[in-house]
């Protein structure tokens, strides 16, 4: 096994989490944020859609052409019409990140990338950065279900 495969393999265990818990939102509570704050459901999803494949592009080493710093990087989305909808746009964003993992060998992990909002690090922390993205939209997730006393343990 490759040390690419070794990060696939995370981000791929850690979007699971992700989908399982959004795949157990409720139809009436997809909308719904605490307090009228924060992101809903949906938008965890509409955010981490587009998040996706922009690091998608960024581990393959591809230009992004976005003008996000770090002060408007929380308000990247990708917006859908329907919840479901934006689940299935997640679920192909995961796809991206998977197939340009896939694509890049061992030998290009310590090439520098150029992140989202314009800091550089080299392609094993961004695929790092995209798994541990993952795991805290999924504990966001996670916690709403607990808050609408759903204590189902979905890790």
């Amino acid at each position: 096994m490759s040390r690419v495969d070794l990060f696939k393999q995370q981000f791929q265990m850690i979007s699971t989490i992700l989908t399982d818990a959004a795949s157990n939102i409720p139809d009436d509570k997809a909308e719904w944020n605490p307090e009228g704050k924060g992101r809903s459901a949906k938008g965890i999803l509409e955010h981490m859609a587009a998040s996706n494949y922009g690091f998608s592009k960024v581990i393959a080493g591809e230009e992004l052409n976005l003008a996000i710093d770090k002060s408007n990087r929380k308000d990247v989305a990708l917006p859908s019409s329907t919840y479901e909808n934006a689940l299935k746009r997640y679920r192909k964003s995961i796809d991206a990140v998977v197939k340009s993992m896939e694509a890049l060998p061992d030998k290009q992990l310590l090439e520098e990338r150029t992140l989202p909002w314009g800091d550089t690090s080299n392609t094993a922390t961004a695929m790092n950065i995209v798994s541990f993205h993952t795991m805290y939209h999924a504990g966001q997730l996670n916690y709403m279900q607990t808050l609408w006393g759903d204590d189902e343990d979905r890790l």
